[in-house]
């Protein structure tokens, strides 16, 4: 004859169970956040200069420890701003022969604001947000060498978001990287408009 439970076996063994599926449940690891891709310029074909090498210079003061910018943004500004020399920028191919010098690029501005904001007040209280503000700019030059003339050119980009000071911090970094991309899609347009006017007989 098959045993039958009692019901105080039965509470016991129902609430061994869910304390069991409690303690799988605190053990099972959240799901990781996708990472975030840098903002790369690699998609673009290159700006071909006729020089033979590029050369990228950061002037921006050194950021500050606090805050750390890195923990909040996926790239930082003034990474993007170096990634768009290195992918947007190339030298003349080899074999077009007696391309000689070096072209600079210089990263002149990479800034980030923060307001934090203040509380609303009053009878309905708005939550409180936070707007960051993103400034870049850059300086294309290539000097004049053996009796060929040089040439410059310049651009700046900025831009803003405005989030809700208690955001995610996942979904304030998806935000910060949209606006960062922003940014630097503006910058890359008006470059490349700066460098083929103004620097159009140095175009390889």
């Amino acid at each position: 004859m098959p045993a039958r439970l009692t019901r105080r076996q039965a509470v016991l063994g129902g609430a061994a169970f869910a304390g069991l599926a409690a303690a799988s449940a605190c053990s099972t690891p959240p799901p990781s956040e996708p990472a975030i891709p840098a903002i790369r310029f690699d998609a673009a074909p290159p700006i071909r200069l006729n020089v033979g090498a590029i050369g990228i210079s950061d002037e921006t003061p050194s950021p500050p420890a606090n805050p750390d910018w890195g923990k909040v943004f996926a790239t930082l500004p003034r990474d993007a701003m170096r990634h768009w020399g290195e992918d947007r920028l190339a030298p003349a191919p080899a074999p077009a022969g007696g391309a000689a010098g070096t072209a600079r690029f210089r990263i002149a501005e990479a800034l980030v604001q923060h307001q934090p904001g203040e509380a609303v007040k009053g009878v309905f209280k708005a939550p409180r947000r936070e707007t960051f503000t993103v400034r870049v700019a850059g300086v294309l030059e290539v000097p004049p060498q053996d009796g060929r003339a040089g040439g410059t050119a310049s651009a700046n980009a900025w831009g803003q978001e405005s989030l809700e000071a208690d955001t995610a911090p996942y979904a304030r970094k998806l935000a910060l990287d949209g606006l960062v991309r922003r940014v630097m899609a503006e910058f890359d347009r008006e470059m490349e408009r700066a460098v083929r006017a103004n620097m159009a007989e140095l175009l390889a």
